[in-house]
């Protein structure tokens, strides 16, 4: 039988490590704006790190439980920015949006040049069509193709069911073909 304990500062800061990249890159590719993706990214480690200090934290569920943190997170970050702009005539944010994040890349030097440029046309309409998603569509998609997840860790990180992660999958997919399909 196996003893459970707390993760060490050791484990806490392994954990930081391996899994910076696909949170921030998650978090940036919803909210599209570094500093807020950075204050974000600093709060979902903040209530890591806090839970983690009093509470037994699984290493084999580790990843979903971060990005259902991040996830959540977004959600409190969109709530409050949509009632700032409710109780507020004019928001101006005069910060620039970061670059757009890429969802596919074709890292395959073999391919010719104008094969080059068609994928690189094909990424670029692709990237604009998963932007113009609805944003559970959008981080779904995210999920399941960025960061590999199963539709069973993205429902637990999206808190619904597994038929509703497909259909947001398949609906996603389907508008970015028919769209494709049209052009």
């Amino acid at each position: 039988m196996q003893v459970e304990s707390l993760l060490t500062e050791e484990e806490i800061k392994a954990v930081f490590e391996t899994y910076k990249s696909p949170i921030f890159g998650f978090l940036i590719s919803r909210v599209r704006n570094k500093e807020d993706s950075e204050d974000i990214f600093s709060q979902v480690f903040h209530k890591f790190v806090k839970y983690a200090q009093g509470h037994v934290v699984h290493m084999d569920t580790i990843k979903s439980f971060l990005f259902t943190i991040a996830s959540n997170t977004l959600k409190d970050f969109f709530r409050k920015k949509r009632l700032y702009q409710l109780f507020t005539f004019k928001f101006n944010d005069t910060r620039q949006d970061s670059e757009p994040i890429d969802y596919f890349q074709f890292p395959d030097r073999s391919i010719d040049i104008p094969t080059k440029l068609y994928q690189k046309e094909m990424v670029e309409k692709v990237n604009q069509l998963v932007l113009q998603l609805p944003p559970n569509q959008q981080e779904a998609f995210y999920l399941r193709f960025m960061e590999g997840f199963s539709f069973i860790e993205i429902a637990g990180i999206q808190h619904v069911s597994v038929s509703t992660v497909l259909s947001r999958v398949r609906y996603a997919l389907n508008k970015i073909k028919d769209v494709l399909i049209k052009e």
